[in-house]
């Protein structure tokens, strides 16, 4: 604002760091769309769908929450991973609303079947990997790693409580997914 035509380092670092943030976050915003038309076309129910993605973006308030319990903000090196978290997410999701739509006795809980067990196993295994990130003395693999955990954690909490929760309202209101 001082001067429209100043340059230098410290301008080109700035810009540099504005622009790569703001196309994380445009990335993570295009992999949310994506999924949701895939998701839509792939499931053609609107009511579905916007199941299938509750896990996400409870499990994505939860992550935010508690990082701001544990004074850790979004920086550069852990902003990379939004899209991966979203797509493990949503992953959770497709497995155990296709699950419930397979059961033909819908008050059986769909977790108490094979499809819970590979579910928590998955992102388990996904935690533990990118959780090893967070031995690291460089404090953007640390919380590159650090993110990844919380995220695919509160994704996966958020997969075994609200989800099967709300497909047991789907069954007492009697909706069809």
């Amino acid at each position: 604002q001082v001067d429209p035509k100043v340059t230098g380092n410290a301008i080109h670092m700035f810009e540099s760091t504005r622009l790569m943030r703001d196309g994380y976050i445009y990335g993570g915003i295009y992999a949310m769309v994506a999924i949701f038309i895939y998701v839509m076309v792939s499931f053609g129910n609107f009511r579905t769908t916007l199941i299938i993605l509750l896990p996400v973006a409870v499990g994505s308030v939860w992550t935010v929450g508690i990082m701001d319990l544990l004074d850790v903000s979004f920086n550069l090196a852990n902003l990379v991973i939004l899209p991966l978290i979203i797509g493990i997410g949503v992953v959770n999701g497709v497995h155990i609303v296709h699950r419930y739509r397979e059961e033909a006795d819908k008050s059986v809980n769909v977790l108490s079947r094979s499809t819970g067990q590979g579910v928590v196993l998955s992102s388990l295994t996904t935690m533990v990997g990118f959780g090893s990130l967070m031995v690291a003395n460089h404090q953007g693999i640390y919380s590159l790693g650090l993110v990844l955990t919380l995220g695919v954690g509160c994704c996966l909490l958020a997969s075994i409580t609200v989800l099967p929760s709300i497909l047991e309202l789907c069954t007492a209101k009697n909706w069809k997914l």
